[in-house]
């Protein structure tokens, strides 16, 4: 589960060149998005002043208004009242926790496996990121490719 921000519904001043997207999420999909760019930044409600910090805030402070889900003001945690099941944590192996993204996800949200909490994160659509995110896709795709 993941959402994106759009220019439309983030305030003007989210909107720039590069545009961005905005993502509460479960470690999973986590992992597979933040292993796909060169950069990004994880949500602090706290992070305050600056015109992106604020326009970034509001995104993520409307889509959990949108989607009925309350921000924890300290940990920038997203209570969305889904759990995550020992099922779906067996079908990992432990191998899959010790990526360096999974590692960052459980750092910034250490209850993930019982909390109902989902972390947010955010990137711009940089080259860089765009790149990164081209590779992987091609990356992909060759595997696939290899596989058949």
């Amino acid at each position: 589960m993941s959402f994106s921000a759009s220019p439309r519904s983030a305030p003007p001043s989210a909107s720039r060149s590069s545009g961005g997207a905005t993502s509460p999420t479960r470690l999973f999909g986590f992992v597979a998005i933040t292993e796909a760019l060169a950069h990004y930044r994880i949500f602090d409600p706290g992070r305050r002043g600056a015109e992106e910090d604020e326009a970034v805030r509001a995104a993520f402070l409307q889509l959990a208004s949108e989607s009925d889900f309350r921000v924890d003001e300290e940990t920038g945690l997203f209570f969305v009242n889904i759990f995550m099941t020992e099922d779906t944590l067996r079908r990992y192996p432990p191998a899959y926790f010790d990526r360096p993204a999974a590692k960052r996800y459980a750092a910034v949200n250490p209850g993930f496996r019982t909390n109902g909490c989902y972390a947010g994160f955010w990137f711009r659509f940089t080259r860089g990121n765009l790149l990164a995110m081209t590779r992987a896709i091609v990356t992909r795709q060759f595997r696939a490719a290899a596989a058949r």
